[in-house]
């Protein structure tokens, strides 16, 4: 009975703790990647990785984040390689893997989408509010302005 309690409670304590193939579709997963330094760091690094789909084939992705204090605002923004191309309609998954640093004081990351196109998420958010460093692997689940 009492291992059932502590499972419970761990369970709803740590909800937004995951394995990498654990989160849900269309979620980014961020890892704590802990780093050796000579000097301390004001920072944790953390890796994002996951997909976002494009109108057509040909976009690029790169994140950008850091700065703020308890909420660390971050960037997310999706481009054609090639602006002057013409191609076919056809919905692509578009990789992201970036790796970016989150302060210490941080217990929640916001990344904005950025795109030509007005459909898919606007934004990707994760609280951890016991220090990003106590997670190794968090989903961030996609949201829209309402």
């Amino acid at each position: 009975m009492k291992k059932h309690v502590l499972a419970i409670a761990a369970l709803i304590l740590l909800p937004c703790t995951a394995q990498a193939d654990e989160c849900p579709k269309g979620a980014l997963v961020i890892e704590n990647t802990p780093v050796q330094t000579l000097a301390p760091e004001d920072a944790y690094t953390a890796h994002i990785t996951g997909t976002i789909d494009a109108p057509t084939p040909g976009y690029s992705a790169s994140i950008t984040a850091g700065g703020g204090d308890e909420q660390t605002p971050g960037m997310l923004v999706l481009k054609k390689k090639d602006p002057e191309s013409v191609d076919a309609q056809v919905v692509t998954p578009v990789r992201i893997d970036a790796t970016i640093k989150i302060p210490h004081i941080s217990r929640k990351l916001i990344i904005d989408v950025i795109k030509p196109f007005d459909w898919g998420p606007d934004y990707y958010e994760v609280d951890y509010p016991d220090e990003f460093a106590n997670h190794k692997t968090l989903c961030m689940t996609p949201e829209q302005y309402k």
